[in-house]
């Protein structure tokens, strides 16, 4: 996950912090859309799982900001995990249940019916 640069906020407008927050925000859901196609594929799906597992050990990766492109990475794992590769599949949707608890009850659902497919 990309942490924002620090910034000296005595000198900073709200509006510069808010721009900063919001391209970081976009970064990390290019990001996570680049690892849910890559989890598609066998052959970048292991490295992506990988990534993705380091990803939401960070509680940052739980905002409401990142959660569709989270839950969808989440979905691409329930979708080819049991074909590209189980253990990845099983270590990714075990932790993101175990850290999930800031998610929107939306999100939350979502993600408890994901476990349930596994």
């Amino acid at each position: 996950m990309t942490s924002p640069t620090p910034v000296d906020v005595s000198q900073t407008s709200n509006e510069e912090i808010l721009q900063a927050n919001e391209f970081t925000y976009l970064k990390n859901n290019l990001r996570l859309r680049k690892l849910q196609q890559d989890m598609m594929e066998m052959t970048t799906y292991g490295s992506a799982c990988d990534e993705l597992y380091q990803w939401i050990l960070d509680k940052r990766a739980y905002t409401t900001h990142n959660e569709k492109a989270l839950i969808a990475c989440l979905k691409a794992i329930c979708d080819k995990g049991l074909d590209y590769g189980p253990w990845s599949a099983i270590r990714v949707l075990s932790k993101a249940a175990e850290m999930c608890g800031t998610l929107t009850v939306a999100g939350q659902g979502k993600k408890k019916r994901l476990s349930k497919q596994r």
